[in-house]
């Protein structure tokens, strides 16, 4: 009887799932335009794209998506999911990454999902395996632990509904779909109202005793209001994403950064300026050994992730082995724009490509004299990407220190950076597609994508409450080796 109440449920959730998303529907005939569309600025746009057999691999893909639609017999119309998971070859086929292609609300529906916080952070352990990543308040008055295996969520199976979701979701190098899986489920209350509309409540399916399957009910909680005081000032807000500590036993330094975005810092100065300050720290301690942890890092900027690796550096290096492009934007837009291009970033033409020669030379970043030449280990996991990838390319390619962690969703061979170019799809602009406009080489380059030199996954347990931090504990071990 209880089986059959929780079936009836969760079947009740999907039918309520899709009358909600009627409003998002597409006819076929405009999503034959939508994939039209996105074939073409990838030609016209993406790196992948300029070189000939990248060219014809994506025309060939978009081709073969619109004759799939025009098949006689397939659905009238389409759902922002199926739409997302109907276009998947052409992510797959750039191998890249950063090209996202992100749905579009419309505002009112921006606000209510705004108002409408599902703490639901999911983590994938065993291929289609998922579990809380964090404990989850359900609308009974219980608490699911970390931990908590997850089976469906609103009648949906959560294995192949995150599949579809992590279509063009990002971090995913060389199609490693599991770090696009990884982005998808860490926030996925925001994610999945995004595609399938703001919710009141959200179900979710779990074991129960004796064999037994136990729904639950999720209630939104509403965003808690900052007064002015409780407010961070930039300075702070920074210093929690470039943090630095002691261990537990204070025999090791512990440099987090959890970005190397500008923005996050408000300007490439105030990153080097924490960078000079933690070093100067680091150097006055009598301390010599470092883990700098990557984890959650999805990248910013080279110059950033080259500038901190100098402290690191035993000589010079480049920032890159190859960064190029000739896409029609690479060189700038307008007179001033160009100028800036090629006086600051080093920008040249030649032969038809755009080029950085600057980040190709081997150049000393920090005086000798600030360095550390102490014993050095880099955490990274799934979503340790773009220039977080670089940094620890440096560190695993120049024999710097070691790797931990989980396998990386960042390539070691192409990675595509630069300016985010950003395109409405279609005429009621459902999506926005999102691609970055230069090629770049690693220093180090090789096949695949930034593995460990010591494997570590994260187990369900190790999600628990008071659980010490597997990785972290690996890594400081390792210096004992």
């Amino acid at each position: 009887m209880k089986n059959s109440l929780t079936l009836l449920l969760c079947c009740l959730g999907c039918f309520l799932t899709s009358t909600l998303m009627a409003q998002s529907r597409m006819a076929r005939s405009e999503a034959i335009s939508m994939i039209g569309e996105l074939t073409q600025h990838l030609l016209e746009h993406h790196p992948f794209a300029q070189q000939v057999s990248g060219a014809r691999t994506i025309d060939s893909i978009g081709r073969q998506l619109e004759a799939q639609l025009s098949i006689v017999g397939h659905n009238d119309s389409l759902s922002l999911l199926e739409f997302l998971a109907t276009v998947a070859p052409l992510q797959r086929g750039t191998a890249d990454g950063h090209l996202q292609l992100v749905p579009n609300p419309s505002p009112a529906t921006t606000d209510s999902i705004a108002l409408r916080n599902f703490p639901l952070f999911l983590a994938e352990m065993k291929a289609g395996q998922y579990v809380l990543r964090s404990p989850l308040p359900t609308a009974m008055a219980d608490t699911l632990p970390a931990g908590t295996p997850v089976l469906a969520i609103d009648g949906w199976r959560v294995a192949p509904l995150i599949e579809k979701m992590a279509v063009f979701g990002g971090a995913n190098d060389n199609g490693f779909d599991r770090a696009a899986r990884f982005h998808t489920a860490f926030n996925f209350g925001r994610n999945y109202q995004r595609l399938e509309g703001w919710r009141d409540s959200i179900s979710i399916l779990v074991p129960g005793s004796k064999g037994q399957e136990e729904l639950h009910w999720v209630k939104p909680s509403r965003p808690a209001q900052k007064s002015s005081d409780q407010k961070s000032s930039k300075g702070a807000t920074a210093r929690q994403t470039f943090s630095l500590r002691l261990s537990e036993d204070s025999s090791a330094w512990i440099l987090k950064v959890r970005s190397f975005s500008s923005f996050s810092f408000g300007g490439n100065r105030n990153f080097r300026k924490l960078a000079r300050e933690y070093f100067e720290r680091i150097n006055a301690s009598e301390i010599n050994q470092l883990v700098v942890d990557l984890r959650f890092n999805t990248g910013g900027s080279l110059s950033n992730c080259s500038f901190l690796y100098g402290f690191l550096a035993e000589e010079p290096f480049p920032a890159l082995t190859d960064i190029s492009s000739t896409g029609p934007t690479a060189g700038g837009k307008g007179l001033w724009n160009r100028f800036g291009m090629w006086l600051v970033g080093g920008v040249r033409k030649q032969d038809g490509t755009y080029r950085q020669p600057r980040e190709t030379r081997a150049k000393n970043r920090v005086p000798e004299k600030k360095r550390f030449d102490g014993q050095v280990v880099v955490l990274v996991n799934n979503l340790t990407f773009s220039a977080a990838g670089l940094f620890a390319n440096y560190v695993q390619g120049y024999e710097r220190g070691i790797i931990v962690g989980d396998v990386s969703g960042a390539s070691n061979e192409v990675v595509y950076g630069g300016k985010t170019l950003e395109f409405p799809i279609g005429e009621r602009e459902l999506f926005t597609l999102k691609m970055k406009n230069w090629r770049l080489i690693p220093a180090n380059p090789k096949p695949g994508n930034l593995t460990p030199d010591i494997l570590v996954p994260v187990r369900a347990k190790d999600l628990s409450s008071g659980s010490p931090d597997p990785q972290l504990s690996r890594a400081l071990d390792s210096f004992k080796s």
